[in-house]
C-alpha cells in the first residue's frame, strides 16, 4: 500500500478513537453531575439516607470520565504492526505538509494521472 494512504489510514483511526473516548468521557461527565445535583437535592431535603450512595455514585462516575478523558487524550504507544508495514518506517510517520512529502505527492499524482489515460 502507498506510504501516504497508510499514514492517513492511521490519523483517522487515532481521530476516531480520540472521538470514541471523548464520548464517553462526556457522557459519563454529564452522568455524574446529575448524580451530583441529585446529592445536593437529597442533602438538601433531608440530611440522612441516599446522600452518601448518591454522592458515592457521582464521584465514581466523575473519576471514570476523568480517567477516560485522560486515555483520549493520549496518543497510542505503538504503532499497530500492519501500520507500520504500509508506512515501511519503525512506526513513526512523516509530517504532512513538508517539502519532500508534497513532491511525492505531485509525482504519485502525476504517475496516476498518466496510468489511468493510458
Amino acid at each position: 500500500m502507498i506510504p501516504q494512504i497508510a499514514e492517513l489510514q492511521y490519523k483517522a483511526r487515532l481521530a476516531k478513537r480520540k472521538a470514541l473516548w471523548g464520548g464517553v468521557a462526556g457522557a459519563l461527565g454529564a452522568l455524574a453531575v446529575i448524580f451530583f445535583a441529585i446529592a445536593a437535592w437529597v442533602l438538601l431535603t433531608d440530611l440522612f439516607g441516599t446522600v452518601p450512595t448518591a454522592l458515592g455514585f457521582g464521584a465514581f462516575f466523575l473519576i471514570l470520565a476523568l480517567g477516560a478523558k485522560a486515555f483520549a487524550s493520549r496518543p497510542p504507544r505503538v504503532v499497530p504492526k500492519q501500520t507500520a508495514q504500509q508506512l515501511g518506517t519503525t512506526g513513526t510517520p512523516t509530517p504532512v505538509g513538508t517539502t519532500a512529502s508534497m513532491i511525492n505527492a505531485l509525482m504519485l499524482g502525476v504517475t496516476l494521472g498518466r496510468a489511468l489515460r493510458k
